[in-house]
């Protein structure tokens, strides 16, 4: 889940958070999740755009958060992309974590180039090699 913008203005406990939106088929989608959204308590104002599939939710923390406004959507099937904090990304074990898991990627990919390599040598080049070839699996005369 995806936050593309979030602004934190501690004077008067409000955040401005940008999310892309999930499972919107029309421009009445859009007008529905705005009216759900604004019904939850603690939210200031929405403003939801079909062509960008994007929501901009301002919010006030302490009576809301962005799970929670997932969450009064998602019995009508849509969903906000929420990603973890910035700060979480970045911390020393999630790093680790992620670098482990680059590492699997790079070891799977390997082994499927040399998989690749194993099948591409084991067929038969040429016009009559592929003829030997498919007459030895077809057995045809």
């Amino acid at each position: 889940m995806k936050l593309l913008k979030s602004t934190n203005s501690k004077e008067n406990s409000v955040r401005i958070e940008t999310f892309e939106v999930r499972g919107m088929r029309c421009s009445s989608c859009s007008f529905f999740i705005k009216k759900t959204i604004k019904q939850i308590d603690g939210v200031k104002s929405v403003e939801v755009n079909y062509g960008t599939e994007k929501a901009k939710i301002t919010y006030d923390p302490a009576k809301t958060n962005p799970n929670d406004l997932s969450k009064a959507i998602k019995p009508f099937g849509y969903s906000l992309k929420i990603f973890p904090p910035k700060d979480y990304l970045n911390s020393k074990s999630n790093r680790k974590t992620n670098f482990e898991i680059d590492q699997l990627k790079k070891d799977k990919l390997a082994e499927l180039d040399d998989m690749r390599m194993k099948l591409f040598s084991a067929i038969p080049s040429g016009p009559s090699a592929l003829l030997s070839f498919a007459s030895s699996i077809f057995r045809l005369t």
